[in-house]
């Protein structure tokens, strides 16, 4: 059929296939293709091509290859079309059409394999001067796509024209161009419309195309070649196993011809074996005709759908993000691992081994096996039911029995059919000859699915009926045998061998050439280890002449740690093989740090040539192969047995017999001296296997052992003697691997947790076992806790007595059982103690650890012990129904025993889900079916919890999240020197935390005045009366008598406070704040106080440091004279009192809050970022929700919003940047002052590069005097070159500066660059980490702190601190080097400590752009690195990465970045960093955020409003429009239409560009609710109102033809988060003048007596009103009496009595399954019935009706009106109007430009309103008041205020734009802009 001959660049195959086509492939074949087109003889040629293949030259080369000359007669044009190649000048012309260019961020082009790409080829054609069906030639040169359309396109023009391929990517050189099929894609599916059209001549030439193809690209293609290579040859995958590692290296890497040569072998190999199969089937219809064989003996065509049944599915559902060879190299793994999951009776061994070939042979080329994050196995399965066309319509009689429970898909009619696949009987064998049988959806669902849900079914097979099973072999004997029958000759059986990826190590050693022997005799004596039909694996030699090939020089061993160190004994050791050279041995992250040192010290002692290519004392290693000498030798042995049995295993081929001494350290060695080391049995399992391969090792006695030599430190009282073997060694016929102990522990465990009576029995685990398989002796232990046990020699059945009790057990015989046994002592009855295993901390993880903190997540109580576990038992045998329902989510640690040994307690808990099931495979890779055996049912797909987009993300399940304060939350202390803002700042700060506000010097004065204040007094008079006290106090017992005093008040203070309990409504974890006196610190009794009060977590001080220019500024204005503040004249100036305080202070407080230079203008300007500062002191509650979580929440005003909706706010954000703000001073006024609030857009935090200021950049000696025990000194003047101070300045200006403009509640990162990693601080260590801590203490809520490899000093000073302070630190390390090796980068986060590990937020690597290719192998490296040292660490969850690169060329390295993304902003003078980005450009250049998210191009988002009432005057349009475009969104467009009612919406908004988002106006928003079949949040269902619908891609409400909407509501957050801190000032005044009193000790208030409550209104009872309500009932914690009115409740409309219901059932939910929410307590609700009127003063009025209720006229008008005289005549309060005007209120000449018809009535109706303040979004300082959250305080307390309905809008519109665009964050000041513009538009 064709022949593979070889060439001078290569082999060449020529393949004619039956239908006369004709296939050329191999190396440098180009130049031959004018002549294989001659016989064609067309004249016209038509290139077609996509954009990406002519920009690489590519259509240019073919074009030269066309030459008139070669190919006579041709008509050569150049006309280009589509996407515009860029073809140089003078090429040879011809008529080339390129495919459109393909969207930015899909995958690959896909998107242009359409009928539109097709039609426009055709008509390209057609209007080419003489084309015709005998004149044409269509010439396609790309990829599978380029190929398919063109193929169509031929097989229709002209009724049939021929055409011919030059692939230029792998994928379509070993698939698209074999076979004929061509095809185009449709809603539908994948290739639904196409033909049979074969090229007529096919041309590939692999080292000319390949170059240029994207690494990923190749890959992609690698898969359909594993593919092939499984069906058809094992041979061909065989080689690809052994090139995996050359094959996943980078083009660039290949550089020569001879590099390209295995490349062409194998595309060769792959295309031969394809063609073959399609010659048998041209048009893949033989598998409908026959019945067996396949036609020729070899495979149906059908065959070649293997993996893409998933694969198609899951590519549709990827939406572009996946490659198709990427999407079937997913589906190859799930349906071969089908095999793995049967159960004993169905499962046949070869097919399971070769699934686990196929998964391990993937991943070693770099291609994903998993699912991507956000799919579900649910999806997937549906999708293949539905839309695959190789997927049977009808459940099939041939389903598999796969014991799964099944999973009906939501909204799906039926059970999900049975799903159609090839299936292998092993590698190069199909079954049925490929034709693709039925496969039960649960088992391939289970397949795909990351984790395993498993629960015993109840009255099931775990119920009723014998349970027995045989466990795997052990692996520990199976890798002992393997590695002696591979040093003997002759071939030899293993029996019951052990399948498992440890095992698969060892076997692609073997068939790889590691031991290969070079005979005396001559030629190569070659090994291979292969598996047979009954599960046995027989390993063989054969004789072959001539060297052979070259044998394998590198080993991956992945994480197998037994192979890998017997491997190194043998390489090391083994010198009868006559190999030389070097051998290097790779692993995982883990295994790189996994100690391997003291077997390579004995080696190397023993003259072993040993190189350490990493870390000391592990992997990876380098070993010269025999270099060891044998004889005497000494090998640590009280670490891991594994050393001994590595060097006794390979000792009988060492040059010389070698006698082995076994050391231990003294004094830790007790056994040692009874013959015992670290497990004895494995190294007596070692001897035994020996024995029985013919080998010998003798124990040696200890008068025996060798002489000198031992190390002082050590002993060596036990030894072993090993005879060499013979020449040409014989291994026996067969051996007989005894079951593995350890893995027989599983199936026991399960039946002792079974109801009492049943068992379960294993066999081939029994007291034979015991003496060298430690575990086998499991049973005993378990009868101890009560079981019935029956062991036989060979045989363990346990039965359950359905009651167990705590033991301690000493399992150092047993450890690798003792996670099992861990489990069982949780289900048991009272405390159990495991001791012994401390080796058990460096395994796979810390397993001691793990175990204890998955144990705590199933709600066991459980402590360490260095070496073991206490475990309180939970009694867990009680029956199902007793305990929750809810699943348990264990994590893994890549361990598989992690995940064995936690599976059995789904036996006893109801639903248990193992997040990684696949790290079985280590040990047991059929332990899910045997699982199934003893009646586990697996709710498959599993439903995991909502992970990282990317490896190396801190998934947000164990993020600590914003929340309630802890129970009790904590008293704040301010203390600093007089004048520095205690008092005034302190009481702000208290009315936006709804908390008192106590003032020690006014409680002072007062008790000393013996009586409470008069009512009415004044805050003036109250200080003046405070002041004379004071002053009297000093002049009658002097200075000694008013600081003891002072101290007596501060300790009967503290009594106070914490014996009143939580007086506060839980606004906030403040409790209470209080204001010290300045001298306090002067006095020793009082500083003890502090110091007391610093170990107190119930208090936490603070120091307010404010400049000292200003406050003798503010001094030096006062009158002079001793106590003219009415405290004590010290005689000494206030720099001096500073400078003697100033230790004091800063050692007396937890934080410092700084308020220095000239931006701190005063207190009331920073005063809600102070009550920030305060509520976020708790360590408890450190920041970094902002950067990974969607919300807007703002816990200080809305806490109850933060506590309800914290599993809403937790859901994953897509994309999340900060800012790096660089300022050479942050005091200096800022360029572009008017916009610069714009610099903040849509960033999530703000970056302070304290390196950039120059002051701080090189700092100068300090010449202050030096404060204890705090570093650097902190000074004050200017000159004075003290460093801290500065940073508090430059701090303190940051915070201003954000204040002022919009921007003040953004967390702060404090950055310190040194100028070794590319920053300006020239300081020292120590200046840089005094300068760090310094920023932890000022409330920075990150912080930036340097690295580098083998230097982690910076980081080990900041990180204790977070145990005091709430901050998080990003570990970072910047690099200038563009020759920076990747490797470095792993090497420095495998090098970070475990104790600072853990305590990360974020891992940051910067380095140099050098090249793209480069860019996604630099951050899967770092991520993936990070990965594997949480592993290593025992954490669920890695902290974040952030991997970016430098100038022009790490541009793409920014885009890739989806969280912590490092921006700048256009209006700032220069970015932070060499090619950073702004957000516009990253946005811009992420296209899946301008149309693949919403799954269509330029979403349109839609007001509706009612009829007859245009939305053109709603300002939504404009405030969304202007925060789209400045983010960079600018392909999304907001605008509005009109539609008469919800009904007649839908109609509008489909169409070729469909609605997506809807924001919901008034009336609509209640009606709107029955549309929302996608479902409700619980915050609208419980409002009754949406007004914000999100259209869910691509899926329709069942049985209705309208799209599937859920539905949301944000206006509560607009009303909470305006009324907020109204409320919370008005609250805490009358608090704090209940409180003050009893403070002061004049009265006593009864606890539980009633307290201060406020008075609300709320006008109407609409979608708004409920909103209303809502915030009020339930989002502020907030004792209110709420009353509403509404017209309808007067005149007996019939639409508001659904109000007054609502109104009687509103404080009667409660939390349940459906919605968190509760009633806040201490809340009334009641309606304000006809002419009632609130009793006493109103607080807040509340207004939600339309302007046109305040008309004067009869009925409701006038109704309102009277009301408001009422509310008007009180003079006090605060109006709040969710509706806004555009000009001034008609008919009222007290009404001002912007009041709203309200204002104007309350202005015209009562004098005190007249002139109250309104706030508006159109104000000046509206953006700094709505960047602080504060009202103005000119009116002072209690003045009234209004506020128009923009403010409200923004608000609620910050929430409606973050769930409109996937939580990115909302640009506030853009979008006040907008509005703003808006309104001043209408006017």
């Amino acid at each position: 059929m064709g022949s593979c001959a070889p060439d001078t660049a290569g082999p060449v195959l020529r393949l004619q296939q039956p239908d006369g086509s004709l296939l050329v492939a191999g190396a440098g074949v180009l130049s031959e293709l004018a002549a294989l087109l001659r016989p064609l003889g067309r004249p016209h040629v038509v290139l077609v091509s996509d954009p990406d293949v002519a920009d690489a030259g590519l259509v240019a080369a073919v074009l030269e290859a066309l030459q008139p000359a070669a190919c006579p007669g041709a008509a050569l044009r150049s006309i280009a079309d589509g996407g515009g190649a860029r073809l140089p000048p003078g090429a040879p012309g011809a008529a080339v059409f390129l495919l459109d260019r393909v969207p930015a961020g899909a995958a690959g082009l896909e998107p242009t394999k359409t009928r539109a790409q097709k039609e426009r080829l055709e008509d390209f054609v057609l209007s080419l001067p003489g084309a015709g069906r005998g004149a044409t030639l269509l010439l396609a040169i790309g990829g599978g796509v380029v190929c398919d359309v063109a193929g169509f396109a031929a097989a229709t023009l002209f009724r049939g024209v021929p055409w011919a391929a030059v692939p230029t990517s792998l994928l379509c050189m070993v698939d698209a161009s074999v076979g004929g099929k061509t095809g185009v894609n449709t809603a539908a599916g994948k290739n639904m419309i196409g033909a049979f059209h074969p090229a007529a001549v096919t041309l590939i030439d692999v080292p000319w195309a390949l170059p240029s193809l994207p690494h990923r690209h190749f890959l992609n293609g690698l898969a359909e070649v594993v593919k092939v290579a499984a069906l058809a040859s094992a041979d061909l995958f065989a080689s690809l196993e052994q090139q995996a590692e050359r094959l996943a290296r980078p083009a660039d890497s290949r550089a020569t011809t001879a590099d390209w040569e295995p490349i062409v072998r194998l595309v060769c190999e792959a295309v031969r074996l394809k063609a073959s199969i399609v010659a048998g089937d041209l048009r893949e219809e033989a598998h409908r005709r026959a019945a067996a064989p396949a036609p020729g003996g070899s495979l149906f065509r059908e065959a070649l759908n293997f993996g893409h049944t998933v694969g198609h599915a899951v590519e549709a559902l990827a939406a572009g993000r996946l490659l198709h060879g990427e999407a079937v190299a997913i589906g190859l793994a799930a349906e071969s691992a089908i095999e793995v999951h049967l159960g004993p009776g169905e499962r046949r061994p070869l097919a399971a081994a070769a699934a686990l070939r196929i998964g391990r042979l993937l991943q070693g080329l770099g291609l994903e096996t998993a699912l991507p994050g956000d799919l579900c196995p649910e999806e997937v399965l549906l999708q293949m039911a539905r839309a695959d066309k190789k997927s049977a319509g009808l459940l099939g009689a041939g389903a598999l029995a796969d014991g799964l429970a099944p999973a009906p898909a939501p909204g799906a009619v039926g059970p999900v059919p049975d799903i159609r696949v090839t299936r292998l009987l092993d590698i190069g064998r199909a079954m049925d000859g490929g034709r693709a049988g039925p496969v039960a959806p649960g088992l391939l669902g289970f397949a795909l699915s990351r984790g395993a849900c498993l629960r015993r079914a109840p009255g099931g097979r775990a119920d009723a009926g014998p349970l027995e099973l045989r466990v795997p072999g052990s692996k520990s004997l199976t890798n002992r045998a393997l590695l002696l029958a591979a040093q003997g000759r002759g071939a030899c059986v293993l029996e019951n061998a052990l399948l498992s990826e440890d095992t698969q190590v060892m076997l692609r050693a073997i068939n790889g050439g590691l031991f290969d022997e070079h005979p005396p005799e001559g030629g190569l004596l070659r090994r291979e280890a292969i598996w047979q039909e009954d599960g046995s694996l027989r390993v063989s030699t054969r004789h072959e002449p001539g060297p052979g090939p070259a044998p394998t020089r590198s080993l991956y061993v992945a994480n197998a740690g037994t192979a890998a160190r017997f491997l190194t004994g043998y390489l090391a050791l083994n010198a009868a093989t006559g190999q030389a050279g070097r051998v290097s041995l790779r692993g995982s992250a883990r295994m790189h740090v996994r100690p391997i040192g003291d077997l390579t010290a004995a080696l190397a002692a023993n003259g072993a040539d040993i190189g350490a290519a990493g870390s000391p004392g592990c992997l990876p290693v380098d070993i010269a192969r025999g270099s060891a000498s044998g004889g005497a030798m000494a090998v640590r042995a009280d670490i891991s047995s594994q050393y001994t049995s590595a060097i006794l295993l390979a000792a009988p081929f060492a040059r010389a017999p070698v006698t082995l001494r076994l050391l231990a350290r003294k004094g830790a060695g007790a056994d040692l001296a009874c013959g015992r080391v670290t497990s004895q049995p494995y190294i007596d399992m070692t001897v035994d296997v020996m024995r029985a391969f013919g080998l010998e090792a003798h124990s040696l006695p200890e008068d025996e052992l060798p002489g000198p030599g031992v190390p002082a430190d050590q002993e060596a009282r036990l030894g072993y003697e090993v005879s060499r073997a013979a020449p040409g060694h014989t291994n026996p016929s067969s051996y007989a691997v005894a079951c593995d102990a350890s893995s027989s522990t599983y199936p026991l465990a399960v039946a002792a947790l079974l109801p009492a009576g049943r068992a379960v029995t294993v066999r081939g685990v029994g007291a034979r076992d015991i003496p060298w398989q430690g575990d086998a002796g499991f049973c005993h232990l378990l009868a101890r806790m009560g079981c019935a046990v029956d062991q036989t020699a060979d045989m363990t059945t346990v039965t359950s007595t359905g009651q167990l009790i705590g033991v301690s057990a000493d399992m150092s015989g047993m450890t690798d059982a003792f996670m099992t046994a861990a489990v069982v002592m949780a289900a048991a009855r009272g405390r159990s103690t495991i001791t012994g295993i401390a080796n058990q901390r460096v395994k796979e993880c810390d397993r001691i650890a793990a175990t204890a903190r998955e144990l705590r997540r199933c709600g066991v109580q459980v402590s360490e012990l260095p070496d073991g576990l206490v475990i309180e038992g939970a009694d867990l045998l009680a029956p199902l129904a007793d305990r929750a329902t809810g699943p348990i989510f264990i994590h893994c640690y890549d361990d598989h025993r992690m995940a064995m040994s936690f599976a059995v307690l789904a036996a006893v808990l109801p639903s248990i889900v193992i997040m990684d099931k696949e790290c079985v495979q280590k040990t047991y890779p059929t332990f899910w079916g045997d699982m199934r055996a003893l009646g586990m049912v697996f709710d498959a797909p599993a439903s995991l919890p909502a992970e990282a987009p990317e490896p190396g993300m801190l998934p947000v399940g164990e993020a600590p999240a914003a929340g309630p304060p802890a129970a009790g939350g904590y008293h704040v202390l301010l203390v600093g020197m007089r004048g520095a803002g205690k008092t005034t700042r302190g009481r702000l700060a208290a009315g936006l935390l709804a908390c008192p506000f106590f003032d020690l010097d006014e409680l002072l004065a007062r008790t000393l005045a013996g009586g409470a204040p008069e009512p009415g007094d004044s805050e003036e008079a109250v200080a003046a009366r405070t002041r004379a006290a004071l002053r009297a106090l000093v002049h009658a017992e002097g200075m000694e008598g008013f600081r003891r005093r002072e101290a007596a008040l501060l300790a009967g203070h503290r009594r106070w406070l914490l014996a009143r309990g939580d007086e506060a409504p839980g606004v906030s974890p403040v409790l209470s704040i209080s204001a010290c006196g300045g001298g306090l610190v002067d006095w020793a009794a009082s500083r003890q106080q502090l110091t007391e009060m610093l170990q107190d977590a119930r208090i936490r001080v603070v120091f307010i440091d404010r400049d000292l220019r200003d406050i003798e500024a503010l001094l030096q204005a006062e009158a002079p004279g001793p106590g003219a503040d009415g405290r004590v004249d010290l005689g000494e100036a206030p720099g001096v009192t500073y400078r003697r305080r100033l230790p004091h202070y800063l050692g007396l407080s937890h934080a410092v809050y700084p308020a220095r230079g000239p931006a701190c203008a005063g207190p009331a300007d920073d005063a809600a970022h102070f009550a920030g500062f305060l509520a976020g002191l708790s360590p408890a509650r450190p920041p970094g929700n902002a950067l990974l979580h969607v919300g807007d929440l703002r816990p200080e005003v809305v806490p109850r919003a933060v506590a309800a909706m914290g599993a809403r706010a937790a859901v994953h954000r897509g994309h999340s940047a900060f800012l790096t703000l660089t300022l050479a001073d942050y005091r200096a006024p800022v360029p572009h002052a008017a916009d610069f609030g714009l610099v903040f857009s849509g960033a999530d935090a703000v970056e302070l590069r304290l390196d950039c200021v120059p002051g701080l950049a090189a700092p100068e000696p300090c010449r202050c005097r030096p404060g204890p025990a705090y570093g650097p000194c902190y000074g004050a003047g200017p000159g004075a070159g003290c460093l801290l101070a500065m940073v508090s300045e430059q701090v303190a200006a940051c915070r201003a500066l954000l204040a002022a403009h919009g921007a003040g509640a953004m967390p702060l990162i404090a950055t310190l660059r040194t100028a070794r990693q590319g920053g300006a601080f020239a300081g020292s260590t120590d200046q840089a980490l005094a300068v760090l801590q310094h920023c932890a203490r000022l409330g920075c809520q990150f912080l930036d702190v340097e690295m580098a490899p083998g230097d982690y000093g910076l980081l080990a000073g900041v990180c204790p601190l977070q145990g005091v302070l709430p901050f998080r630190v990003i570990a970072s390390f910047h690099t200038t080097d563009p020759g920076f090796d990747l490797s470095q980068a792993e090497a420095l986060v495998a090098g970070l400590p475990t104790e600072l590990f853990g305590r990360l937020f974020a891992v940051k690597v910067v380095a140099p752009g050098v090249a793209p290719l480069r860019t996604r192998e630099f951050r899967q490296r770092v991520l993936r690195a990070v990965d594997a040292r949480a592993r290593l660490a025992g954490q669920a969850y890695a902290p974040l990465s952030v991997v970016v690169e430098t100038g022009p060329a790490g541009r793409h390295s920014r885009v890739l970045q989806r969280l912590c993304l490092p921006v700048t902003h256009r209006l700032l003078a220069a970015p932070g960093a060499p090619g950073q980005l702004c957000l516009r450009t990253v946005n811009t250049l992420r296209r899946d955020l301008q149309h693949c998210r919403m799954a269509v191009v330029g979403s349109r988002v839609l007001v509706p409003a009612p009829a007859g009432a245009p939305v053109a005057g709603s300002l939504s349009p404009a405030m969304h429009q202007a925060g789209l475009d400045e983010i960079g969104l600018a392909g999304r467009t907001f605008e509005a239409i009109n539609v008469d009612s919800v009904d007649g919406l839908w109609p509008a908004i489909e169409g070729e560009e469909p609605v997506t988002r809807l924001a919901v106006t008034m009336p609509l928003k209640r009606d709107a609710v029955r549309h929302c079949a996608g479902g409700l949040s619980p915050e609208a269902r419980l409002i009754g109102a949406v007004n914000t619908l999100v259209r869910a891609a691509g899926k329709r409400a069942p049985g209705a033809g309208e799209a599937l909407w859920t539905g949301d509501n944000t206006d509560w957050l607009g009303v909470a988060r305006v009324v907020g801190p109204i409320l919370a000032r008005a609250w805490s005044r009358r608090l704090t003048e209940r409180l003050v009193p009893e403070a002061a000790g004049h009265v006593a208030i009864e606890p539980g007596a009633a307290g201060p409550r406020l008075t609300v209104v709320v006008l109407g009872a609409g979608g708004s009103a409920r909103a209303a309500l809502f915030a009020l009932c339930f989002a502020l914690a907030l004792p209110l009496d709420v009353l509403v009115w509404s017209r309808g409740l007067d005149t007996g409309d019939p639409g508001d009595r659904s109000t007054e219901a609502l109104l009687g059932d509103l404080l009667d939910w409660r939390p349940d399954g459906r919605q968190p929410w509760a009633p806040a307590p201490g809340v009334r609700l009641r309606i304000l019935r006809s002419a009632e009127s609130p009793a006493g003063p109103v607080d807040l009025l509340v207004n939600t009706l339309p302007p046109g209720a305040f008309a004067e006229a009869p009925g409701a008008g006038g109704r309102v009106r009277a009301l408001v005289r009422g509310l008007a005549r009180a003079g006090t309060g605060a109006l709040v109007d969710l509706v806004y005007n555009a000009g001034r209120f008609a008919g009222d000449p007290a009404g001002q430009p912007g009041d709203t018809p309200l204002m104007g009535l309350l202005r015209q109706e009562g004098p005190a309103y007249r002139a109250a303040e309104r706030l508006s979004a159109t104000d000046p300082e509206a953006r700094r008041c709505l960047g602080q959250r504060l009202l103005p305080q000119a009116a002072g307390p209690g003045a009234p205020v209004f506020i128009d309905g923009t403010l409200p809008l923004l608000e609620q519109g910050i929430s409606q734009f973050q769930l409109f665009n996937g939580g990115l964050r909302a640009p506030r000041c853009a979008m006040l802009g907008g509005l703003a513009a808006g309104l001043a538009g209408q006017r």
